[in-house]
């Protein structure tokens, strides 16, 4: 159970399984993040965070580093923007496995002309596990 004294002076309990109360105690607070181009897709980066980033050649575990790093935020007060990249930043990530995003389908038809076409899709991404973020 977590305890709290509200303005009102009035406790607040939580319990571990309302989904507040779950996203509070267990939530990561990680004070260094960095926005980085991976791919052609802005990024939000934190240690320990795992993307799904469009598909990456490698293998499972290997490592790699991505240089363009657009903004990386030490705390609330030191914030590093980059012209139009932070020199000597870089992100270190490792991949974590491969797949393929859920079927989207895709339907054509012309009205009044009998024609009707159906066909899927499935992206195939990159599943990374952020490692560090490396300043100059």
């Amino acid at each position: 159970y977590c305890v709290w004294i509200t303005n009102q002076g009035v406790p607040n309990v939580l319990d571990s399984y309302s989904p507040l109360s779950f996203a509070i105690l267990h939530s990561t607070i990680s004070l260094m993040f960095a926005i980085a181009d991976i791919a052609g897709f802005q990024e939000k980066c934190e240690k320990g965070m795992r993307l799904k980033v469009p598909h990456l050649e490698g293998e499972k575990g290997k490592k790699i580093t991505f240089d363009q790093v657009l903004l990386i935020a030490e705390d609330d007060e030191k914030v590093t923007i980059g012209k139009p990249l932070v020199a000597g930043a870089s992100i270190e990530a490792k991949i974590v496995g491969h797949g393929k995003e859920d079927t989207i389908r895709v339907f054509k038809m012309h009205q009044r002309k009998r024609f009707r076409k159906t066909h899927g899709h499935r992206q195939q991404f990159t599943e990374i596990e952020v490692t560090g973020i490396k300043t100059k």
